[in-house]
Protein backbone atom coordinates (compact mmCIF):
# COMPACT_ATOMS: atom_id res chain seq x y z
CA UNK A 1 0.00 0.00 0.00
CA UNK A 2 1.52 3.07 -0.87
CA UNK A 3 0.08 6.36 1.40
CA UNK A 4 -1.25 9.61 -1.30
CA UNK A 5 0.91 11.99 1.44
CA UNK A 6 4.21 10.27 0.98
CA UNK A 7 3.62 10.67 -2.93
CA UNK A 8 2.89 14.12 -2.34
CA UNK A 9 5.92 14.74 -0.34
CA UNK A 10 8.18 12.81 -3.09
CA UNK A 11 6.86 15.36 -5.80
CA UNK A 12 7.05 18.47 -4.05
CA UNK A 13 10.66 17.52 -3.38
CA UNK A 14 11.27 17.35 -7.24
CA UNK A 15 9.06 20.00 -8.90
CA UNK A 16 12.11 22.66 -9.40
CA UNK A 17 14.32 20.36 -10.60
CA UNK A 18 11.61 19.66 -13.27
CA UNK A 19 10.60 23.30 -13.77
CA UNK A 20 14.14 23.78 -14.32
CA UNK A 21 14.41 20.95 -16.60
CA UNK A 22 11.25 22.30 -18.67
CA UNK A 23 12.51 25.80 -18.86
CA UNK A 24 15.78 24.87 -20.56
CA UNK A 25 13.78 22.28 -22.71
CA UNK A 26 11.10 24.78 -23.80
CA UNK A 27 14.52 27.17 -24.97
CA UNK A 28 15.89 24.60 -26.51
CA UNK A 29 13.02 23.35 -28.27
CA UNK A 30 11.88 27.08 -29.56
CA UNK A 31 15.99 27.04 -30.93
CA UNK A 32 15.14 23.59 -32.56
CA UNK A 33 12.29 24.16 -34.51
CA UNK A 34 13.75 27.72 -35.86
CA UNK A 35 16.81 25.76 -36.89
CA UNK A 36 14.62 22.78 -38.56
CA UNK A 37 12.13 26.12 -40.31
CA UNK A 38 14.94 27.92 -41.96
CA UNK A 39 16.33 24.84 -43.64
CA UNK A 40 12.42 23.95 -44.47
CA UNK A 41 12.78 27.16 -45.99
CA UNK A 42 15.62 27.55 -47.72
CA UNK A 43 15.92 23.89 -48.64
CA UNK A 44 19.69 24.36 -48.80
CA UNK A 45 20.36 20.13 -49.28
CA UNK A 46 23.38 20.63 -50.22
CA UNK A 47 24.72 22.21 -46.93
CA UNK A 48 22.86 19.29 -44.95
CA UNK A 49 24.73 17.20 -47.10
CA UNK A 50 28.24 18.55 -46.49
CA UNK A 51 27.10 18.67 -43.28
CA UNK A 52 26.41 14.87 -43.13
CA UNK A 53 29.47 13.82 -45.26
CA UNK A 54 31.88 15.88 -42.72
CA UNK A 55 30.46 14.13 -39.79
CA UNK A 56 30.73 11.22 -41.12
CA UNK A 57 34.40 10.78 -42.64
CA UNK A 58 35.11 12.29 -39.05
CA UNK A 59 33.82 9.16 -37.35
CA UNK A 60 30.40 10.77 -35.90
CA UNK A 61 27.14 9.72 -36.64
CA UNK A 62 25.07 12.44 -37.53
CA UNK A 63 21.75 10.95 -36.32
CA UNK A 64 19.58 11.16 -39.70
CA UNK A 65 20.16 12.34 -43.32
CA UNK A 66 16.97 13.91 -45.24
CA UNK A 67 15.63 12.32 -48.70
CA UNK A 68 14.89 14.14 -51.81
CA UNK A 69 11.18 14.18 -49.74
CA UNK A 70 13.16 17.24 -48.44
CA UNK A 71 12.80 19.21 -51.68
CA UNK A 72 9.14 19.66 -51.06
CA UNK A 73 8.07 19.81 -47.60
CA UNK A 74 9.59 18.04 -44.37
CA UNK A 75 5.54 17.49 -43.53
CA UNK A 76 3.49 15.73 -46.25
CA UNK A 77 -0.37 16.17 -45.34
CA UNK A 78 -2.59 13.48 -45.75
CA UNK A 79 -5.49 14.61 -48.47
CA UNK A 80 -8.69 12.63 -47.93
CA UNK A 81 -11.09 14.52 -45.31
CA UNK A 82 -13.98 11.77 -44.12
CA UNK A 83 -16.93 13.25 -42.42
CA UNK A 84 -17.42 10.17 -40.43
CA UNK A 85 -15.67 7.19 -39.44
CA UNK A 86 -17.59 4.83 -42.11
CA UNK A 87 -16.14 7.04 -44.73
CA UNK A 88 -12.50 6.42 -43.21
CA UNK A 89 -13.51 2.55 -42.91
CA UNK A 90 -14.60 2.50 -46.72
CA UNK A 91 -11.29 3.96 -47.79
CA UNK A 92 -9.35 1.49 -45.63
CA UNK A 93 -11.28 -1.22 -46.76
CA UNK A 94 -10.37 -0.27 -50.20
CA UNK A 95 -6.63 -0.01 -49.91
CA UNK A 96 -6.55 -3.37 -47.96
CA UNK A 97 -8.57 -5.49 -50.39
CA UNK A 98 -7.19 -8.51 -51.49
CA UNK A 99 -3.68 -7.25 -49.39
CA UNK A 100 -1.55 -9.93 -47.17
CA UNK A 101 -0.68 -7.77 -44.03
CA UNK A 102 1.10 -10.02 -41.36
CA UNK A 103 2.60 -9.33 -37.58
CA UNK A 104 4.70 -10.88 -35.18
CA UNK A 105 4.63 -10.46 -31.26
CA UNK A 106 5.94 -11.84 -28.57
CA UNK A 107 5.98 -11.99 -24.64
CA UNK A 108 8.03 -13.81 -22.47
CA UNK A 109 7.71 -15.56 -18.44
CA UNK A 110 10.56 -16.49 -16.52
CA UNK A 111 9.29 -18.98 -13.48
CA UNK A 112 11.77 -17.85 -10.77
CA UNK A 113 10.38 -20.16 -8.04
CA UNK A 114 10.65 -23.17 -9.97
CA UNK A 115 14.08 -24.97 -9.28
CA UNK A 116 16.20 -25.21 -11.70
CA UNK A 117 14.40 -22.03 -13.12
CA UNK A 118 12.85 -22.07 -16.77
CA UNK A 119 11.90 -19.34 -18.81
CA UNK A 120 8.39 -20.00 -21.49
CA UNK A 121 8.57 -17.96 -24.68
CA UNK A 122 5.86 -16.99 -26.94
CA UNK A 123 5.41 -15.50 -30.20
CA UNK A 124 2.27 -15.10 -32.05
CA UNK A 125 1.55 -14.54 -35.28
CA UNK A 126 -1.42 -12.75 -37.32
CA UNK A 127 -1.82 -13.01 -41.07
CA UNK A 128 -4.94 -11.61 -42.97
CA UNK A 129 -5.29 -11.86 -46.55
CA UNK A 130 -8.12 -8.94 -46.69
CA UNK A 131 -10.56 -11.23 -48.78
CA UNK A 132 -14.36 -11.13 -48.78
CA UNK A 133 -14.34 -14.77 -47.03
CA UNK A 134 -12.22 -14.30 -44.47
CA UNK A 135 -9.58 -16.56 -44.32
CA UNK A 136 -6.94 -15.16 -41.30
CA UNK A 137 -4.52 -16.81 -40.34
CA UNK A 138 -3.18 -17.32 -36.47
CA UNK A 139 -0.46 -19.15 -35.06
CA UNK A 140 1.81 -19.56 -31.60
CA UNK A 141 5.15 -20.62 -31.69
CA UNK A 142 6.56 -21.51 -27.76
CA UNK A 143 10.41 -22.29 -26.83
CA UNK A 144 11.27 -23.56 -22.87
CA UNK A 145 14.55 -22.24 -21.83
CA UNK A 146 16.60 -23.49 -19.13
CA UNK A 147 18.26 -20.69 -16.85
CA UNK A 148 20.81 -22.25 -14.64
CA UNK A 149 23.13 -20.74 -12.67
CA UNK A 150 25.26 -20.82 -9.55
CA UNK A 151 22.75 -18.92 -7.46
CA UNK A 152 19.90 -21.60 -8.91
CA UNK A 153 18.82 -18.26 -11.33
CA UNK A 154 21.26 -15.81 -13.01
CA UNK A 155 19.19 -12.76 -13.58
CA UNK A 156 21.97 -12.11 -16.33
CA UNK A 157 20.46 -14.90 -17.99
CA UNK A 158 17.38 -13.29 -18.91
CA UNK A 159 19.02 -11.40 -21.66
CA UNK A 160 19.01 -15.03 -23.47
CA UNK A 161 15.84 -15.04 -22.99
CA UNK A 162 14.84 -11.33 -24.32
CA UNK A 163 16.98 -12.59 -27.19
CA UNK A 164 15.32 -15.88 -28.19
CA UNK A 165 11.67 -13.99 -28.33
CA UNK A 166 13.41 -11.37 -30.28
CA UNK A 167 15.03 -13.97 -32.88
CA UNK A 168 11.44 -15.69 -32.77
CA UNK A 169 9.80 -12.63 -33.81
CA UNK A 170 12.37 -11.92 -36.78
CA UNK A 171 12.15 -15.43 -37.41
CA UNK A 172 8.30 -15.69 -38.63
CA UNK A 173 8.44 -12.07 -40.36
CA UNK A 174 11.38 -13.29 -42.71
CA UNK A 175 8.99 -16.78 -43.21
CA UNK A 176 6.04 -14.47 -43.98
CA UNK A 177 8.77 -12.67 -46.49
CA UNK A 178 9.46 -15.43 -48.21
CA UNK A 179 5.86 -17.16 -49.05
CA UNK A 180 5.62 -13.59 -50.18
CA UNK A 181 8.07 -13.71 -52.51
CA UNK A 182 7.21 -13.37 -56.31
CA UNK A 183 3.90 -11.16 -55.58
CA UNK A 184 4.87 -8.77 -58.27
CA UNK A 185 5.00 -11.60 -60.66
CA UNK A 186 1.30 -13.45 -59.16
CA UNK A 187 0.10 -9.93 -60.14
CA UNK A 188 -0.86 -9.56 -56.72
CA UNK A 189 -1.09 -6.34 -53.99
CA UNK A 190 2.07 -5.18 -51.94
CA UNK A 191 2.16 -7.37 -48.70
CA UNK A 192 3.00 -6.03 -45.69
CA UNK A 193 4.71 -7.33 -42.93
CA UNK A 194 4.92 -5.33 -39.30
CA UNK A 195 7.28 -5.68 -36.36
CA UNK A 196 6.05 -4.36 -33.29
CA UNK A 197 9.58 -2.41 -32.14
CA UNK A 198 12.31 -0.41 -33.96
CA UNK A 199 14.13 -2.59 -36.91
CA UNK A 200 17.46 -0.24 -35.42
CA UNK A 201 20.02 -1.05 -32.95
CA UNK A 202 21.84 1.86 -31.23
CA UNK A 203 25.47 1.57 -29.80
CA UNK A 204 25.97 1.56 -25.96
CA UNK A 205 27.99 4.62 -24.19
CA UNK A 206 31.74 3.60 -24.02
CA UNK A 207 31.47 2.57 -20.37
CA UNK A 208 28.99 -0.28 -21.14
CA UNK A 209 30.17 -3.59 -20.31
CA UNK A 210 31.59 -5.67 -23.18
CA UNK A 211 28.79 -8.09 -23.13
CA UNK A 212 26.29 -5.35 -23.77
CA UNK A 213 27.71 -4.75 -26.90
CA UNK A 214 27.82 -8.46 -27.61
CA UNK A 215 24.42 -8.78 -27.58
CA UNK A 216 23.42 -5.18 -29.63
CA UNK A 217 25.48 -7.22 -32.03
CA UNK A 218 23.38 -10.07 -31.87
CA UNK A 219 20.14 -8.09 -32.71
CA UNK A 220 21.88 -6.03 -35.29
CA UNK A 221 22.57 -9.61 -37.51
CA UNK A 222 18.90 -10.61 -36.84
CA UNK A 223 17.61 -7.25 -38.32
CA UNK A 224 20.39 -7.32 -40.82
CA UNK A 225 19.17 -11.27 -42.01
CA UNK A 226 15.36 -9.37 -42.17
CA UNK A 227 16.32 -6.47 -43.80
CA UNK A 228 18.52 -8.44 -46.44
CA UNK A 229 15.73 -10.82 -47.16
CA UNK A 230 12.43 -8.54 -47.37
CA UNK A 231 15.27 -6.49 -50.15
CA UNK A 232 16.20 -9.61 -52.36
CA UNK A 233 12.27 -10.73 -52.42
CA UNK A 234 10.72 -7.48 -52.61
CA UNK A 235 8.27 -7.70 -49.93
CA UNK A 236 8.48 -4.89 -47.55
CA UNK A 237 8.52 -4.87 -43.69
CA UNK A 238 8.75 -2.15 -41.14
CA UNK A 239 9.13 -1.32 -37.61
CA UNK A 240 6.30 0.51 -35.71
CA UNK A 241 7.30 2.49 -32.66
CA UNK A 242 4.07 3.69 -30.79
CA UNK A 243 6.06 5.93 -28.71
CA UNK A 244 9.17 6.95 -29.73
CA UNK A 245 12.23 8.45 -28.36
CA UNK A 246 14.85 8.69 -30.67
CA UNK A 247 16.93 11.45 -31.12
CA UNK A 248 18.09 10.94 -34.96
CA UNK A 249 16.83 14.16 -36.34
CA UNK A 250 17.70 16.08 -33.08
CA UNK A 251 21.36 14.59 -33.49
CA UNK A 252 21.18 16.10 -37.37
CA UNK A 253 20.46 19.74 -35.71
CA UNK A 254 23.43 19.02 -33.51
CA UNK A 255 25.54 17.92 -36.27
CA UNK A 256 24.55 21.27 -38.14
CA UNK A 257 25.32 23.37 -35.26
CA UNK A 258 28.25 21.60 -34.77
CA UNK A 259 28.19 20.56 -31.36
CA UNK A 260 25.80 18.88 -28.38
CA UNK A 261 23.33 22.02 -28.10
CA UNK A 262 20.30 19.95 -28.22
CA UNK A 263 20.20 17.66 -25.26
CA UNK A 264 16.97 16.95 -23.69
CA UNK A 265 14.64 17.56 -27.47
CA UNK A 266 13.12 14.56 -28.91
CA UNK A 267 12.34 13.64 -32.41
CA UNK A 268 9.00 13.83 -31.23
CA UNK A 269 8.77 16.97 -29.69
CA UNK A 270 9.55 18.67 -32.96
CA UNK A 271 6.84 17.36 -35.03
CA UNK A 272 3.91 16.73 -31.99
CA UNK A 273 1.28 19.71 -32.28
CA UNK A 274 1.12 19.20 -28.50
CA UNK A 275 4.75 19.92 -27.57
CA UNK A 276 5.20 22.78 -30.40
CA UNK A 277 2.55 25.06 -28.42
CA UNK A 278 5.51 25.64 -26.12
CA UNK A 279 7.42 26.91 -28.78
CA UNK A 280 5.05 29.97 -29.18
CA UNK A 281 5.92 30.69 -25.94
CA UNK A 282 7.80 34.01 -26.39
CA UNK A 283 11.23 33.57 -25.10
CA UNK A 284 12.89 36.01 -21.93
CA UNK A 285 13.88 38.22 -24.26
CA UNK A 286 9.96 38.82 -25.73
CA UNK A 287 10.47 36.91 -29.12
CA UNK A 288 8.13 34.39 -30.16
CA UNK A 289 7.95 32.50 -33.20
CA UNK A 290 4.60 32.56 -35.37
CA UNK A 291 1.79 30.27 -35.26
CA UNK A 292 1.79 29.95 -38.86
CA UNK A 293 5.69 29.02 -39.07
CA UNK A 294 5.42 26.19 -36.19
CA UNK A 295 2.36 24.53 -37.67
CA UNK A 296 4.80 23.65 -41.24
CA UNK A 297 6.31 21.20 -38.53
CA UNK A 298 3.38 20.13 -36.86
CA UNK A 299 1.50 17.02 -37.67
CA UNK A 300 -1.94 17.94 -37.19
CA UNK A 301 -3.78 16.21 -39.53
CA UNK A 302 -4.93 12.10 -38.97
CA UNK A 303 -2.17 10.20 -41.29
CA UNK A 304 0.24 13.12 -41.75
CA UNK A 305 3.62 12.25 -41.91
CA UNK A 306 7.01 13.63 -42.53
CA UNK A 307 9.36 13.13 -45.11
CA UNK A 308 11.62 9.80 -45.16
CA UNK A 309 15.02 10.09 -43.43
CA UNK A 310 17.73 7.91 -43.61
CA UNK A 311 19.06 7.10 -40.07
CA UNK A 312 22.73 7.42 -39.38
CA UNK A 313 22.77 6.57 -35.86
CA UNK A 314 25.81 4.84 -34.22
CA UNK A 315 25.35 0.98 -33.70
CA UNK A 316 26.94 -2.11 -34.18
CA UNK A 317 26.63 -2.51 -37.47
CA UNK A 318 27.67 0.64 -38.35
CA UNK A 319 31.61 0.86 -39.99
CA UNK A 320 34.42 2.11 -38.34
CA UNK A 321 37.73 1.21 -39.98
CA UNK A 322 36.55 3.47 -42.69
CA UNK A 323 34.16 6.03 -43.31
CA UNK A 324 33.03 6.53 -46.93
CA UNK A 325 31.09 9.34 -48.59
CA UNK A 326 29.28 6.32 -50.36
CA UNK A 327 27.82 5.11 -47.32
CA UNK A 328 24.24 3.78 -48.12
CA UNK A 329 22.10 3.21 -44.17
CA UNK A 330 19.97 0.05 -44.79
CA UNK A 331 17.38 1.92 -42.53
CA UNK A 332 15.63 5.24 -42.78
CA UNK A 333 12.38 6.46 -40.73
CA UNK A 334 9.14 8.92 -40.75
CA UNK A 335 6.83 10.18 -38.07
CA UNK A 336 3.44 9.98 -38.65
CA UNK A 337 0.48 10.96 -37.12
CA UNK A 338 -1.95 7.73 -36.55
CA UNK A 339 -4.20 8.72 -34.02
CA UNK A 340 -6.60 11.81 -32.67
CA UNK A 341 -4.90 11.93 -28.85
CA UNK A 342 -1.70 11.17 -28.94
CA UNK A 343 1.88 12.00 -30.23
CA UNK A 344 3.14 11.10 -34.05
CA UNK A 345 4.31 7.28 -34.29
CA UNK A 346 7.54 6.53 -35.63
CA UNK A 347 7.67 4.01 -38.91
CA UNK A 348 11.29 2.65 -39.47
CA UNK A 349 11.62 1.74 -43.02
CA UNK A 350 14.05 -0.25 -45.11
CA UNK A 351 16.07 2.22 -47.84
CA UNK A 352 15.21 0.23 -50.48
CA UNK A 353 11.23 0.44 -50.03
CA UNK A 354 11.83 4.04 -50.20
CA UNK A 355 14.15 3.84 -52.99
CA UNK A 356 11.82 1.46 -55.15
CA UNK A 357 9.38 4.07 -54.97
CA UNK A 358 6.88 1.70 -52.41
CA UNK A 359 6.87 4.54 -49.95
CA UNK A 360 3.92 5.74 -50.27
CA UNK A 361 1.86 2.55 -50.47
CA UNK A 362 3.45 1.21 -47.53
CA UNK A 363 2.15 4.23 -45.97
CA UNK A 364 -1.14 3.90 -46.75
CA UNK A 365 -1.41 0.58 -45.92
CA UNK A 366 0.02 1.41 -42.29
CA UNK A 367 -3.10 4.32 -42.45
CA UNK A 368 -5.76 1.61 -43.15
CA UNK A 369 -4.32 -0.66 -41.00
CA UNK A 370 -4.62 2.11 -37.90
CA UNK A 371 -8.32 2.87 -38.66
CA UNK A 372 -9.09 -0.71 -38.51
CA UNK A 373 -7.63 -0.75 -34.91
CA UNK A 374 -8.62 2.50 -34.08
CA UNK A 375 -5.30 4.31 -33.95
CA UNK A 376 -2.71 1.23 -33.92
CA UNK A 377 -1.96 -1.11 -36.45
CA UNK A 378 -4.94 -4.07 -36.54
CA UNK A 379 -1.99 -6.66 -37.23
CA UNK A 380 0.38 -6.02 -34.14
CA UNK A 381 -2.72 -5.85 -31.88
CA UNK A 382 -4.00 -8.93 -32.82
CA UNK A 383 -0.54 -10.69 -32.12
CA UNK A 384 -0.53 -9.11 -29.31
CA UNK A 385 -3.38 -10.53 -27.98
CA UNK A 386 -2.69 -14.00 -28.53
CA UNK A 387 0.59 -13.51 -26.88
CA UNK A 388 0.09 -12.69 -23.87
CA UNK A 389 1.41 -14.34 -21.13
CA UNK A 390 -0.97 -14.30 -18.66
CA UNK A 391 -0.42 -14.88 -14.64
CA UNK A 392 -2.74 -17.88 -14.65
CA UNK A 393 -0.41 -18.94 -17.82
CA UNK A 394 2.65 -18.73 -15.48
CA UNK A 395 1.23 -21.14 -12.71
CA UNK A 396 -0.26 -23.24 -15.26
CA UNK A 397 3.13 -23.78 -17.02
CA UNK A 398 5.03 -24.36 -13.80
CA UNK A 399 2.65 -27.00 -12.76
CA UNK A 400 2.76 -28.53 -16.65
CA UNK A 401 6.56 -28.73 -16.23
CA UNK A 402 6.57 -30.03 -13.11
CA UNK A 403 4.34 -32.96 -13.95
CA UNK A 404 6.59 -33.91 -17.41
CA UNK A 405 9.58 -34.03 -15.59
CA UNK A 406 8.42 -36.30 -12.93
CA UNK A 407 7.49 -38.23 -15.81
CA UNK A 408 11.01 -38.84 -16.84
CA UNK A 409 11.90 -38.96 -12.88
CA UNK A 410 13.14 -35.50 -13.06
CA UNK A 411 13.28 -33.91 -9.16
CA UNK A 412 12.06 -30.27 -9.70
CA UNK A 413 10.36 -28.45 -7.16
CA UNK A 414 7.71 -24.95 -7.33
CA UNK A 415 8.35 -22.95 -3.89
CA UNK A 416 5.47 -22.35 -1.66
CA UNK A 417 5.52 -18.54 -2.42
CA UNK A 418 5.09 -18.68 -5.61
CA UNK A 419 2.11 -20.67 -5.31
CA UNK A 420 0.45 -18.54 -2.48
CA UNK A 421 1.31 -15.47 -5.11
CA UNK A 422 -0.54 -17.32 -7.75
CA UNK A 423 -3.65 -17.66 -5.55
CA UNK A 424 -3.89 -13.42 -4.40
CA UNK A 425 -3.54 -12.62 -7.82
Amino acid sequence: MVLSSIIDAAIDGKLEDLASFVKEWRKELRIGVKLLLSLAAEKNAKQVETAVKQSVRAGRAPGAWPSKEWDQAIVRRFAPVWRSHEEARQWSKEVLQDRVTFAADGSQAVIEDLWPCVAFVQVATFENPHRENGGYRKSVVNDLITLFGPDDYDPQAENDVKFRRFQLEVESLARFVEERRGWRERKERMPLGFFDGSLLVSLSPPHTLPQANRWQQRYAEEIQKLVRVSHEAHVPVIGYIDQSLARDVVRLLNTLEGGERFSKLLDVHLFNPEFLKEARVPSEGGRRLSDESVDRLALNGWGDRTIFFYCLREGPDTPRAERRDDWNPPIGFAYIRTNGVGGPARLDIPSWVYEEGLLDEVVDVVRAECVVGNGYPYPIEAADAASVIRSADRHLLAERVLQQAQKRSIPLGLSRKMLSKERRR
